[in-house]
């Protein structure tokens, strides 16, 4: 055993966790210290009540569980380190959030799942190959083939603000512009950002819902053929779905279309690019592309975290959490559980999995974009393996730094080295 392995192995539940969540030896791999806490113990609670879950069967569990609640926050999110005034601040800027999908409990929670899942049919998600196809030619005939480019700017943010945004209606002018929006208030899912930084990511959140009012305003009087113009006929027609419930579920839909579909795709990129052989997997049996995907989604989790409160009769095994107190469902660790996965420090893309990764979630709140975002992550990784089979890192790709949203904001690459 290393003196590295070693410390590891000596270190408290605390200690583990704490590393992996807050060390910059832990935001560069967290699975280290991650593999140590799954193979002692499924859940850990600490003293001060708040729980964490690691077991793939145990986070199943607590996933499909009804004890488990929302009540309309992002607990994963929530911060105790700002000041009562900063709150208020904080609140004053949020927008109204009704109907956000993955804040919310049953019965409005199944209410507004069903109108969404409406416009997330197989038919029309199958629609989506030749547009994602044909972003992904456009933008690589702009980049240079022999020089550095960075894939993360010129390809991976471009394809989902592309697929996304013609998925709503989104002017082609205005996707860039929605595309930074989305990357700005998705730091504020970060438990660990500052004041002021959550303080940018609600602005950010307030200026997109005030797009998308407008954007649903403008499509009122003639609603087209898109799933904004096809909930506001549902809207029109009786279903029961509020103003500020229809606004948030459109931002929603964009929101988590984009940024979880950015982070696959980096992360998937990195690993192919650092694995070559499986790379080569990939290029050779393209009929498996889809289990290539969903090893790359298990092997490097975009989101790895989930939060919920406990009511009063939640339970993780036999162990019952005090009603209210936070559990935090560490889906990284679950993807790598040995119970569940065969050699799951390893990526193999060869081997076919008996259990699917939760990167998208399970139960209520299972990702309703998640069939939209494999389809992207099919095309792109198998296309960019079979065209550019020599492509190689041109530096070491710059990771964005946080525990819960596992990104790299910087890839490059060379795409046909000389």
């Amino acid at each position: 055993m290393t003196e590295d392995a070693a410390t590891v192995a000596a270190s408290s539940h605390d200690e583990l966790l704490d590393a992996a969540m807050y060390s910059a030896a832990g935001r560069r791999d967290p699975y280290v210290f991650l593999h140590e806490l799954v193979g002692r113990n499924a859940f850990y609670v600490r003293d001060d009540g708040r729980s964490f879950v690691f077991g793939y069967r145990e986070c199943v569990a607590a996933l499909r569980s009804k004890s488990f609640l929302k009540h309309g926050e992002h607990a994963s999110s929530t911060s105790s380190t700002f000041t009562p005034e900063q709150e208020n601040t904080l609140g004053c800027e949020r927008p109204d959030a009704a109907g956000m999908l993955s804040s919310i409990d049953d019965p409005d929670h199944v209410r507004l799942r069903r109108l969404v899942s409406l416009v997330f049919t197989p038919k029309e998600i199958g629609q989506y190959v030749e547009l994602i196809t044909a972003t992904l030619d456009e933008q690589l005939a702009l980049l240079e083939r022999h020089e550095p480019v960075d894939l993360v700017t010129t390809l991976h943010s471009q394809i989902p603000s592309q697929v996304v945004g013609h998925l709503i209606g989104l002017p082609l002018p205005d996707r860039d512009l929605f595309a930074r929006l989305a990357a700005l208030q998705s730091l504020g899912r970060d438990p660990d950002a500052t004041f002021e930084v959550q303080l940018i990511a609600v602005r950010a959140r307030r200026e997109m819902y005030e797009y998308v009012a407008d954007l649903i305003e403008n499509e009122r009087s003639d609603p087209g053929d898109t799933p904004v113009g096809r909930l506001i006929r549902l809207e029109q027609h009786g279903e029961q779905i509020s103003h500020s419930e229809l606004i948030s579920l459109v931002a929603t839909v964009y929101s988590a279309g984009y940024g979880t579909t950015v982070r696959m795709l980096g992360n998937g990129a990195v690993a192919l690019l650092s694995n070559p052989n499986q790379a080569s997997f990939l290029r050779s049996n393209p009929e498996h592309t889809r289990r290539v995907t969903d090893e790359l989604l298990r092997y490097d989790t975009p989101v790895m975290t989930v939060g919920y409160f406990a009511d009063g009769t939640a339970t993780i095994g036999d162990t019952r959490l005090e009603p209210g107190s936070l559990c935090t469902i560490i889906i990284g660790a679950a993807n790598h559980d040995p119970r569940a996965f065969e050699a799951p420090d390893m990526l193999d893309v060869t081997l076919q999995r008996s259990e699917s990764p939760l990167s998208f979630g399970f139960g209520i709140h299972y990702c309703l974009g998640q069939a939209l975002a494999r389809l992207e992550g099919d095309i792109v990784f198998s296309e960019m393996t079979r065209r550019f089979p020599k492509m190689v890192l041109a530096e070491e790709p710059e990771r964005q730094d946080t525990f819960r949203a596992r990104a790299f904001t910087r890839i490059p690459v060379v795409l046909e080295p000389l």
